[in-house]
């Protein structure tokens, strides 16, 4: 999905997932803008869905990862 200058979307597949994410600007306070980031994945076969606890796993060190990269545009666009 593309809705500048809100937010846009993108759809991938890969290893039997398919992942939806999100990455919107919502207003915040005043005058301030809060990023928000959203990743979705689905199993799409049998291995997939076999696999997915470890999926699972991993995606607590995406998160983590994820929270830094907003951490670091953050501090980019504040200056």
């Amino acid at each position: 999905t593309w809705d500048p200058p809100r937010s846009y979307g993108l759809r991938g597949a890969a290893a039997g997932y398919v992942f939806d994410s999100e990455i919107r600007c919502v207003p915040h306070g005043a005058s301030g803008t809060r990023l928000e980031m959203e990743i979705v994945g689905r199993p799409t076969n049998f291995v997939a869905k076999l696999f997915s606890p470890l999926v699972a796993i991993l995606s607590r060190m995406m998160v983590k990862h994820c929270a830094k990269d907003l951490a670091d545009i953050a501090r980019a666009a504040e200056g």
